[in-house]
């Protein structure tokens, strides 16, 4: 997905506290060392993770448009309309 992404143009970034590099066929990323100012100027962010060390209100408060794939953001999210839960 990523590299499709990329492929098309898109500016990628990601945020992960475990994962500090992404390589894989013929790109890398690094983990941004801010997660909240990357929300603040991202498009879209995208839930992959559900990892507790989050504060989801916060980022809830902080994004634009955010897709949930692991329904991190609780209710919060189902109340949210700029949030999609896939």
């Amino acid at each position: 997905m990523i590299g499709l992404l990329l492929k098309k143009g898109a500016t990628v970034s990601y945020h992960d506290p475990y994962i500090p590099h992404l390589h894989h066929d013929g790109w890398s990323l690094d983990c941004v060392s801010d997660m909240l100012q990357a929300a603040r100027v991202a498009d879209c962010v995208v839930i992959v993770t559900n990892h507790s060390v989050y504060d989801y209100p916060a980022l809830l408060e902080a994004a634009r448009l955010i897709v949930d794939t692991r329904n991190a953001l609780g209710k919060a999210g189902k109340e949210s309309a700029k949030v999609v839960r896939l």
